[in-house]
Parts: structure tokens; C-alpha cells; sequence
């Protein structure tokens, strides 16, 4: 470990560890670190499942993680929007087979 820190469990749950001062001097603020596993992966204290982290290298060897809202899901459609979209986009071909040929056909 680093001389003079000490590493503490974060809480008795977590993997992470805290470092704090042991030495006389002055007073840091506590860091929370982690370890990569096997498959690059890490635990984000304060992350819950399904957030979205934006990653951003800044220099060497150091990441900015920036996690990313979700936008508040549109509304429900009625039946009855539901309906009239149907009707104003029909899915059935309303051009008689001449007209398509017309359109698609280079004269």
C-alpha cells in the first residue's frame, strides 16, 4: 500500500477500499478504488444496473466516466390514435399496378 494511507473497506458489502491518512499532517478526502477483472470490468460505486456511462480519456491512463439520462419515455398512444395512424398509412399498396410502373420505370 501507499506509505503512510492505510486501506479500509468501504463497507462491509463493497469490494472497494478507501484510503485514508494514518500520518500526522492533514486530512485527504477519501478516493474510492477499484479493480478490473478478467473481462475489463469494474464496479462504479453509486451505479445502479442499466446506467449509462459516456468514457473519456483525459491524458495518460486517466478516464472521466459521465453517466448518461435517459430521455423520459413518449407517451402512450390511445386505441383511438392508433387507429387513425393505421387509417392515414395503410399498409396496402393504394397504386394500381399500371401507376406503380409508371413511377418506378425510367422512360
Amino acid at each position: 500500500m501507499l506509505d503512510g494511507f492505510e486501506a479500509v473497506p468501504a463497507t462491509r458489502s463493497s469490494s472497494t477500499f478507501e484510503l485514508t491518512e494514518i500520518a500526522a499532517g492533514g486530512i485527504i478526502p477519501p478516493m474510492a478504488t477499484v479493480r478490473a477483472d478478467s473481462k475489463k470490468r469494474v464496479v462504479i460505486p453509486g451505479a445502479t444496473p442499466g446506467d449509462v456511462f459516456d468514457v473519456q480519456p483525459e491524458g495518460d491512463q486517466r478516464y472521466v466516466l459521465v453517466r448518461l439520462h435517459r430521455p423520459d419515455p413518449a407517451p402512450k398512444k390511445s386505441v383511438e390514435e392508433c387507429l387513425e395512424a393505421m387509417d392515414r398509412n395503410p399498409l396496402r399498396m393504394t397504386l394500381s399496378w399500371e401507376e406503380l410502373r409508371e413511377i418506378t420505370r425510367e422512360p
